[in-house]
């Protein structure tokens, strides 16, 4: 496991609003911590203190494979999501995400012939993007522990008469598609526990 690829938050890292929020409940009765769902793009409050993130993907660094040469690169952009989205927000408990894939192809697309061809801006390179992360839950409470596997992925094109400039942009945008379909499949699997917190 490269522990250079290992990132933690604490509520520490959750800035002055956790902090002003757990000041204000201070003198209130304890009321156990579930998991807030909120829009997509939105913070999700989980029933932990901590988080881990681990990116277990290496890339093949072969064709069709160019992951690798994308900066930032997907593993690293699904990672920035996750330390801005999942908030921990009690004193107890941690979870761990464990990037399983985050892979970017290119392939070329066949052209067609003819005189179509002469007249048509052709499709010249498809472009894929796989995620798949591994989501798991500890709290010492119950000896209590759950796990949530989320795949998503994009898919985008790029025309004959793109541009450099053009073209890239296209790739960070089939990553950001990507990371948006990460967190609305995140989202899904959280609600499917009807606003229990995924622990219980």
């Amino acid at each position: 496991m490269n522990h250079l690829n290992k990132f933690k938050i604490t509520r520490r890292d959750a800035g002055l609003m956790i902090l002003s929020a757990f000041t204000l409940s201070a003198c209130m009765p304890k009321v156990e911590t579930r998991p807030e769902i909120t829009a997509p793009g939105d913070r999700i409050n989980l029933g932990i203190s901590s988080l881990d993130i681990i990116n277990d993907y290496v890339s093949p660094k072969t064709d069709p494979f160019i992951d690798h040469t994308i900066m930032p690169s997907p593993a690293l952009q699904l990672t920035q999501w996750a330390t801005k989205t999942l908030n921990p927000s009690d004193d107890q408990g941690n979870a761990l995400l464990t990037i399983m894939k985050a892979s970017m192809t290119e392939k070329d697309i066949e052209a067609e012939e003819g005189l179509k061809a002469l007249f048509t801006n052709q499709q010249r390179l498809l472009i894929n993007v796989d995620l798949e992360g591994v989501l798991s839950f500890s709290h010492p409470d119950g000896r209590r522990s759950a796990t949530l596997t989320i795949v998503a992925g994009s898919e985008k094109s790029i025309a004959d008469n793109t541009t450099p400039a053009e073209a890239d942009e296209i790739r960070f945008r089939a990553i950001r598609e990507a990371i948006g379909r990460f967190d609305q499949e995140l989202r899904v699997q959280l609600s499917g526990f009807n606003g229990a917190w995924p622990l219980n």
